[in-house]
């Protein structure tokens, strides 16, 4: 019974202890505004688009990498406007509905992410504006040239607001000239997690040797 309760043990320690170290090597925390999308839904009947009603939201953010899928003469395009009115992308995309018979039905249209948008709006291939949707409501960079790390600004999300810091090397640095390191508060738990994990490997291994120990010592003496 004790070895079964040993085996369990060691296991649990083991396991544990690589899925912290495993969790800490593999967060990220400079996730940039790539790594997501816009996903609108819209209806388009004979020339217009409007919001799809099925849908409580006019768009969803997808965590996916936006992709140019669709680019030609006779493409629909769309523009991102930024928090200050300056355009931050373009994109174009395809209509299958429009070259129906009856030219009216859903569209799904996917566009760039960016963490201080406005609005998009969406054109027709001849230049005409079709509809504006704003997307301040999922922004949070104010483009104030103030970092509010509170609210989630950083240099990799928000640029225009929070500079990188430099990394100035020295010949012959003094304790006193070092910069103090600061540890990212969306870092430490995964920093916990690896503590942890390193932790746990050691604790199994002490119980795992420890009774292998116990068990040699208690062997009667050979004569």
């Amino acid at each position: 019974m004790k070895k079964f309760i040993k085996i369990i043990l060691y296991s649990v320690f083991l396991f544990g202890g690589f899925s912290g170290i495993v969790l800490a090597d593999t967060y990220d925390p400079r996730a940039r505004t790539d790594d997501f999308m816009y996903l609108f839904r819209l209806s388009y009947d004979r020339g217009r688009f409007s919001r799809d009603r099925d849908f409580k939201f006019a768009y969803d953010i997808i965590a996916d990498t936006y992709r140019q899928t669709f680019v030609g003469s006779a493409s629909f395009f769309g523009e991102v406007t930024g928090i200050l009115g300056n355009k931050l992308a373009s994109f174009s995309f395809d209509v299958p509905v429009a070259r129906e018979p009856i030219r009216r039905g859903k569209v799904s249209v996917p566009a760039p992410y960016f963490a201080n948008a406005r609005d998009v709006t969406f054109y027709s291939p001849t230049g005409v504006r079709l509809l504006t949707i704003s997307v301040q409501e999922s922004s949070f960079c104010n483009d104030d040239y103030v970092c509010n790390n509170d609210v989630g600004e950083n240099f990799y999300y928000c640029p225009h607001d929070c500079v990188e810091e430099p990394i100035t090397l020295t010949r012959s640095p003094s304790p006193s000239s070092q910069p103090e390191k600061k540890t990212d508060e969306h870092t430490l738990p995964f920093v916990v997690l690896g503590a942890f994990g390193i932790i746990g490997i050691i604790v199994a291994y002490l119980i795992f040797f420890r009774g292998r120990k116990i068990k040699i010592d208690s062997l009667p003496p050979v004569s």
